[in-house]
């Protein structure tokens, strides 16, 4: 099998050690051997002279999914050393979610996540979502649970609080994400439907998690909540409410 060795690079390594100058070999896609004294390479030598050697790095939060199923190589963040996505952000993403729920998200986070035309779109769950990306990919792509999907598709875009049935109809939801290889749950406070659940809907959400972690959870919200601004300061987009995305969508006479 060939080897590739990676000669005189600068490592970082990502364990909070200093950097440190040094050879690293890979051998098909596992680093087999990183040192000073190696043997006489066997294969195929990349001078790294000047160049960082490190782990690939992951966005932890990006607005992307839809952007890397319609452009599978995603060079633009290739080229920089990401390797990992983690979508789902902000409580307002594409699954899970039928077919209403996708539609609604598309347009209602066309601003930030962009409306991208994406080969094969059907997807319910977190499952059929996720194989989209599997081996397709040139990124992988993790993926949290947004708590507006959850609470869109038991509740629509109803601005009141959950009934316990449907808290209960939402912890399934969640639950059944989880067990499909979700990360955790997201939110985003100021964007609909999200910004219609109580803190008790929130901590509700996240389920099997330790009682100090669900009260830190609502004592965030109840901080938060009087201070979240109608624009978003990290990304500056004005969300358009529904009423303005059904008035869109009347046909012109």
């Amino acid at each position: 099998m060939a080897i590739t060795r990676l000669h005189n690079g600068t490592i970082v390594d990502g364990t909070g050690r200093a950097r440190f100058v040094a050879d690293l070999e890979i051998e098909a896609d596992r680093i087999t051997a990183i040192g000073t004294d190696l043997p006489p390479a066997a294969g195929e030598v990349i001078d790294c002279t000047g160049l960082v050697i490190a782990p690939g790095f992951i966005d932890a939060h990006v607005h992307g999914d839809l952007a890397l199923l319609a452009d599978p190589l995603h060079e633009p963040a290739i080229r920089q050393g990401v390797t990992t996505y983690i979508g789902g952000q902000d409580g307002v993403a594409f699954a899970p979610g039928d077919d209403s729920v996708q539609r609604y998200m598309r347009r209602y986070t066309a601003g930030f996540n962009g409306n991208f035309v994406t080969p094969d779109p059907k997807w319910h769950d977190l499952d059929s979502y996720r194989a989209r990306f599997d081996h397709t990919t040139a990124i992988n792509h993790a993926v949290l649970i947004p708590n507006g999907n959850v609470r869109m598709m038991v509740m629509g875009l109803d601005p009141r609080p959950a009934t316990s049935a449907e808290l209960q109809a939402m912890q399934r939801i969640v639950h059944q994400g989880m067990e499909q290889g979700a990360l955790g749950l997201s939110s985003g406070l100021d964007y609909i439907p999200s910004l219609y659940a109580d803190e008790a809907e929130l901590a509700s959400l996240h389920v099997g998690r330790s009682d100090q972690f669900q009260k830190a959870l609502v004592n965030a919200a109840q901080f938060l909540r009087p201070h979240v601004p109608p624009i978003h300061p990290g990304e500056c987009t004005v969300l358009p409410q529904p009423s303005q995305l059904e008035e869109r969508e009347q046909p012109r006479t």
